[in-house]
């Protein structure tokens, strides 16, 4: 029978999804997520992942007093509360979870429009899962990382302090600096990044033929810059040597990549003065790089290891992470391999191409009929979903029927649940329907218009020309 068998096979790739990464600045973070969520999302499903418990509910608190209707979820709830906001998610009371990882294993809601991460996951592997469940009804959904290379320190603490052996403690190291190079990478396609680690080749022409979903670095390859630094890092981890050696083992002479950031910068802080700094050869030789991009550099050169960073856990329990000369310096300075960084324009999420289908009207359409799909389940005391099928409202809002022969023809619509629910549903098609042809006669009223004054124009016009209206 084996020499008989079939074979199925298929890609990882979601042409449906579209991945961002943005910067996470500080406070500023949860605004710019409400922002984006009234801006793009308004009334959509979504998943909002955080690192902690506290982060998932202080993060849903500020949406919720921003008026959007969110909910934490995570391991310190009881079974019944957890329940409580699966079940109101699923029922579209509220919009936004915030959760850790384990939550979406196992739930069924196809119409989960947006995935944001407001904290670094912990793997490729573990990304590509949580931002898998947006999407699922085949409609165009988001996938936004939010990332900060210090979330990765907070979960490098975590896995330092685990109770793992050495090896699966390597592991998760391995796949969290895996993480932090996808992050980083600001020139490969997001999609060739996640489907090479799972060991598809992806071809990224691909991803820009995926009209309305095409992921952020491939939107903007065209504005990179692509520079030769390897003359600035042979001298950056020389800087590295100098200070280590001459700082010794005490913890006061301790560096940490942020002041090398300012070395560079030519910063005139007080730390840097008091360690005679400013004299090194280093010393603001990145006057004309913007902050971001030595950032970037120094991090590439960790994550590269030409440099490294040494973590160390205070008394009070703070990380921190102290620069040092990684194992791989020796090859770059001897010249066995070269550098290049990128410098790019910062992107904004609300200035990239929407990947949502149709117009306006149509989401609105949408939203009339999910809502009254929501009032008759809430009388019954079941979920939305066993109404009408999310796919079936979705088709209806884009093809408004007129009939019920044509709303049978819609995909996942029976006799059965029409007779029970659908001339609600019909009636606000037909509303909508006669709207629409009336702002297209009206429409094609002012475009005749519009022609046949400028027809009345040009005849005036050439009767003028040959004389015959002359006085």
């Amino acid at each position: 029978l084996r020499f008989f068998a079939i074979w199925f096979l298929s890609s990882f790739n979601r042409p449906n999804l579209r991945y961002a990464v943005l910067p996470k600045k500080g406070k500023s973070i949860t605004k710019e997520i409400v922002t984006l969520i009234k801006a793009k999302f308004p009334r959509e499903s979504g998943i909002l992942y955080c690192l902690s418990r506290k982060e998932c509910d202080t993060v849903a608190a500020d949406l919720s007093s921003a008026g959007i209707k969110a909910a934490s979820y995570h391991a310190g709830l009881t079974d019944a509360q957890r329940g409580r906001v699966q079940g109101d998610w699923i029922a579209d009371k509220i919009k936004v979870v915030c959760a850790t990882i384990a939550f979406g294993m196992g739930i069924d809601k196809p119409d989960v429009r947006f995935v944001i991460h407001y904290s670094l996951p912990k793997s490729i592997e573990g990304y590509y899962q949580e931002s898998g469940r947006a999407g699922r009804d085949g409609e165009k959904a988001d996938c936004v990382l939010y990332y900060s290379y210090g979330d990765m320190h907070r979960i490098r603490k975590m896995i330092e302090f685990d109770r793992e052996n050495h090896s699966a403690k390597q592991t998760h190291m391995d796949n969290l600096w895996r993480m932090v190079s996808y992050c980083e990478n600001h020139t490969d396609c997001r999609r060739s990044q996640q489907l090479n680690y799972f060991g598809e080749n992806f071809d990224r022409k691909l991803c820009m033929e995926f009209r309305g979903t095409t992921c952020d670095n491939c939107i903007q390859q065209s504005q990179y810059t692509m520079i030769d630094v390897t003359a600035v890092c042979k001298e950056i981890v020389q800087c590295v040597q100098h200070i280590c050696r001459t700082g010794g083992s005490r913890w006061s002479q301790n560096f940490t990549l942020l002041h090398m950031v300012d070395i560079f910068k030519g910063s005139e802080i007080k730390k840097i003065k008091e360690h005679g700094h400013n004299e090194l050869p280093l010393f603001g030789k990145g006057k004309t790089w913007t902050r971001g991009d030595i950032e970037r550099l120094l991090r590439k050169l960790t994550i590269e290891e030409y440099l490294m960073e040494d973590l160390v856990v205070t008394r009070d329990d703070i990380a921190c992470a102290y620069i040092k000369v990684g194992q791989k310096a020796k090859d770059l300075m001897t010249g066995h391999c070269k550098d290049h960084i990128v410098k790019h324009p910062d992107i904004n999420i609300l200035q990239l191409p929407s990947s949502r289908y149709g117009a306006s009207s149509a989401r609105s359409v949408l939203h009339e009929l999910i809502d009254v799909c929501r009032c008759i389940a809430d009388s019954l005391g079941v979920n939305s979903s066993s109404i009408m099928n999310v796919q079936a409202i979705r088709a209806m809002s884009q093809i408004l029927p007129e009939t019920a022969e044509e709303m049978l023809q819609i995909s996942h619509v029976t006799k059965a649940n029409f007779d029970k629910y659908g001339e609600g549903l019909l009636k606000i098609c037909q509303q909508h329907a006669a709207r629409k042809k009336g702002n297209f006669s009206n429409f094609l009223k002012i475009v005749l218009k519009h022609v046949q004054e400028q027809i009345n124009i040009n005849i005036e016009f050439s009767c003028f020309e040959d004389g015959s209206n002359a006085i």
